[in-house]
């Protein structure tokens, strides 16, 4: 019953399920709570976004762009250095604020793009 109605709250995207198996292994859901479940990828992120960045002013004025031009070339990673330039960062800048945007938007090797193209 509990796969089933996994399934159906998010159309049997894999990566929805990926993501539904890793909470439950780090113990953020349970099965207890299947009905509090994020909807789709959508509801997934949303939940990610709400984790990482409680202050909205800072996700509006210091996140938001960067990630809008990270979202943007999600075809090929964005290094560094064209935020660090676009953004004016300084280097604690240019360090802290990728970190915030944790696994979805990873730095691999100076260049940062969406972990999947559902980001974007």
């Amino acid at each position: 019953a509990a796969v089933n109605r996994i399934a159906e709250q998010n159309d049997c995207v894999f990566l929805y399920a990926e993501q539904i198996r890793s909470a439950l292994e780090k113990k953020t859901l349970t099965m207890a709570s299947i009905s509090d479940f994020p909807r789709g990828l959508g509801g997934i992120y949303l939940s990610f976004f709400k984790r990482r960045f409680k202050d909205i002013r800072e996700y509006r004025d210091v996140h938001r762009p960067a990630l809008a031009v990270v979202a943007a070339a999600a075809c090929e990673p964005i290094p560094m250095e064209i935020l660090v330039d676009a953004f004016g960062w300084d280097e604690y800048q240019a360090e802290e604020i990728p970190e915030k945007w944790g696994s979805l938007f990873p730095m691999v090797e100076g260049l940062a793009k969406p972990f999947h193209r559902s980001v974007a």
